[in-house]
């Protein structure tokens, strides 16, 4: 993908050097273009062919459509196994001749046509099944294409077939599966998991975000399958951001993924944390399912323990990333203690629902401050957006939750509102004595 903001800021960074003398015109074009190599985006023919494809692809359906009736069924078997070979044929002829663009695009057409021939055959003889296994061989075909192939085009269609697979599979649907006894849609990770290590291999970021926004998908269908699993989508979030900071102070074993992985896990954490709360709202002591039970729980306690064992490993290594290395077990304990009050608090109690909200409000702010602060160690201006965002929902979801009671408000704002200054004087302090 093209750095378009970073390219014009490299340009202008680049001119300002020259004319201090820090650098000369002709390293100034030396940087300026090795940044540009390894930048390069897909070019404007790849793009058209892409589109053409797409054009193609309509024509197809369009023709197939308007004529389908009256073509014999062995023909229409033929013209759609035909038309999978022919798009898998022209994309080896691109390939051969160093037109990588445009033997993706093909590549996709050949995956696409594949979709549609599983579908239209199966309406065509009358074969008994789920669409929900239609997807599946779908994407099965899409990732033996993508392992055939070293796609990334064709990586990134596995991943979208698969997010359909996914909708299939939800519980309660009328397609959904089983496994052993087990909803398919409680195994899809291990889906996800595959899909991340292909994309690995394939060293794909492009890949890797569409992964991660599956793994993303998933955990909020899993969350409004049944409000208790947010603890554990929580807690597996927090998992992920200690594994990666573990990965960015040793040997970057996800090969600088790292900061695009925890951009991702935090938006998680942030989204389940608040689903949560809006849940416990709902069903606060008279339903205890959402936060009193053994999977949220659990899953809390051996993110402490294992995101602590991290922390211990990383002593040495950085200081701002060492840091946050301990933050992530110090805000799973305080998880840990807000969805576990439920559970210890006395039924149908006003006093303690009232506690309960003021620890949200604390945990929410608290989260919000440190994603702030860790999109600024990290370098990463979308991580501080999401804090900034989710800062101002915790807000704004306190005062609502809060209104009958505008004192504790104003409670929760002012203690709020003085751990901030008094961060912000020690923080000055501290630069200060660095300074002399």
């Amino acid at each position: 993908m093209i750095a378009f903001n970073y390219s014009s800021r490299l340009r202008k960074d680049l001119a300002i050097w020259v004319d201090k003398g820090i650098l000369t015109q002709d390293q100034a074009d030396a940087a300026g273009g090795e940044f540009q190599a390894r930048s390069r985006g897909p070019s404007f023919a790849t793009v058209l062919a892409f589109l053409g494809a797409i054009l193609l692809v309509a024509a197809l359906l369009s023709f197939v459509a308007a004529n389908w009736d009256t073509v014999p069924r062995l023909v229409r078997t033929f013209m759609l196994i035909a038309s999978i070979w022919l798009a898998y044929s022209i994309a080896w002829f691109a390939h051969s001749k160093n037109a990588p663009g445009i033997s993706a695009a093909f590549i996709v057409l050949g995956i696409g046509a594949f979709g549609a021939s599983i579908m239209l055959i199966g309406q065509m003889f009358h074969l008994q099944g789920s669409t929900a296994t239609a997807l599946m061989v779908w994407f099965l075909g899409a990732v033996l294409t993508a392992l055939v192939t070293q796609s990334v085009a064709a990586l990134c269609m596995a991943s979208l077939v698969a997010f359909g697979w996914m909708i299939a599979e939800y519980p309660g649907s009328a397609d959904q599966q089983s496994l052993f006894g087990i909803p398919v849609f409680y195994v899809l990770p291990a889906t996800v998991a595959a899909l991340g290590l292909i994309a690995h291999w394939l060293a794909s970021r492009v890949a890797g975000h569409f992964i991660l926004l599956l793994a993303v998908a998933w955990s909020l269908m899993l969350i409004s399958v049944d409000a208790q699993f947010a603890g554990l989508v929580i807690a597996l979030g927090l998992l992920c951001v200690s594994i990666c900071l573990a990965s960015l102070t040793s040997g970057q074993y996800f090969r600088g993924f790292e900061r695009v992985m925890i951009f991702y896990a935090m938006a998680l954490i942030m989204s389940a944390f608040q689903l949560v709360q809006i849940f416990l709202n709902e069903s606060f002591f008279s339903n205890r399912q959402v936060a009193g039970e053994a999977i949220p729980i659990m899953a809390l306690v051996v993110t402490i323990i294992v995101t602590a064992i991290l922390a211990f490993r990383a002593k040495g290594s950085e200081t701002s990333l060492y840091r946050d290395q301990w933050v992530v077990p110090v805000f799973a304990m305080a998880c840990l203690i807000w969805l576990a009050f439920p559970m210890l608090a006395a039924p149908k109690s006003d006093g303690a629902e009232l506690v309960q909200k003021l620890v949200y409000g604390i945990v929410g702010l608290f989260l919000a401050i440190w994603s702030v602060r860790f999109g600024w160690r990290l370098e990463m201006r979308s991580l501080s957006v999401i804090g900034y965002i989710f800062f101002a929902i915790v807000i704004f979801y306190t005062y609502v939750d809060l209104f009958g009671s505008l004192e504790m408000t104003a409670v929760v704002y002012g203690i709020g509102g003085l751990l901030l200054i008094g961060a912000a004087v020690w923080l000055l302090r501290r630069e200060r004595r660095a300074q002399t």
